[in-house]
């Protein structure tokens, strides 16, 4: 879900493609020659509880997102993998479904301080602030009232969230306390891309 050092130090679409021939059939994905590209956009909105995400309504594209296709959500700090199962039209959006919550993880409020929250739960994979920590680029909130994260950490039994801007605590205090806080993959805001795939004859 986050980019590693070894590999690539960022999330940002990358060309790349595969092309299949032989004698009776051609098969493109992705950038490769003569390739169809990707299909990229940004989220519009978020349906958490549906695992649900939606995309402006455009009918050149709307046929790329087959069911069962392979999806990348991403952000400046973060990327994860889901598949298609649904796409639906409602207005000017389209709704795609996606095989997988985007619950990261999640805990009740028991303190606040400026751009900090203390949580009652375990955070398994709280690992830091530093670049690349296996919670920079989660969200919590939702909409408008949405804040990303930049790390979190779990030393002498206490386990903390950092925001990535300095939210004073008496709004943290007001918004979150004692209250369940849901840390999710990608909100509003983030984009996807999608491999378009071009089979002849």
């Amino acid at each position: 879900n986050i980019p590693l050092q070894q590999t690539s130090d960022h999330t940002s679409p990358i060309d790349a493609g595969v092309c299949i021939k032989s004698s009776s059939r051609s098969i493109r994905i992705g950038a490769c020659q003569d390739g169809p590209g990707y299909i990229r956009a940004k989220i519009r909105k978020v349906d958490y509880a549906g695992e649900r995400i939606a995309l402006d309504w455009k009918k050149s594209t709307a046929a790329d997102f087959a069911l069962g296709a392979p999806l990348r959500i991403y952000n400046k700090w973060r990327s994860a993998i889901y598949q298609i199962t649904a796409a639906n039209r409602e207005r000017k959006l389209l709704w795609l479904g996606l095989d997988a919550t985007a619950l990261f993880a999640r805990g009740r409020a028991i303190n606040c301080a400026e751009g900090q929250i203390s949580l009652d739960a375990h955070l398994t994979f709280a690992n830091g602030t530093h670049p690349h920590n296996a919670f920079e680029g989660t969200y919590i909130g939702k909409g408008k009232s949405a804040h990303p994260l930049s790390g979190a950490t779990h030393a002498d039994h206490e386990n903390k969230i950092y925001l990535r801007h300095p939210v004073p605590a008496n709004m943290l205090h007001e918004q979150f306390h004692n209250k369940t806080v849901s840390i999710w993959q990608y909100a509003e805001g983030d984009h996807l891309e999608v491999a378009r795939i071009v089979s002849t004859p």
